[in-house]
């Protein structure tokens, strides 16, 4: 199932029809990824929204945001699709 992420006025994400992973706190998702090393593409995706949409994220979160991204392109973090290695 494919969640749709809305902004409200105040540019905070809203809520999608269906409930999902994303009602987390930023720093909840962030402890995850880096403690697993790995993240999908619908985590991918929420990280890339939340810095875009100027999401109100302490620069410690934007920093653990910037690290993620890095680690994905020297291959620390594995982006993976359904469980599945996709780089």
């Amino acid at each position: 199932m494919l969640d749709i992420l809305l902004l409200d006025s105040d540019d905070r994400m809203a809520k999608s029809a269906a409930p999902n992973r994303f009602n987390q706190p930023p720093q909840r998702i962030l402890e995850r990824i880096l403690e697993q090393r790995q993240l999908n593409r619908h985590e991918h995706l929420h990280l890339t929204s939340l810095l875009l949409a100027n999401h109100r994220l302490t620069a410690e979160e934007r920093r653990q945001i910037n690290q993620i991204f890095d680690q994905i392109q020297s291959g620390q973090i594995k982006l993976v699709d359904e469980g599945k290695p996709l780089l």
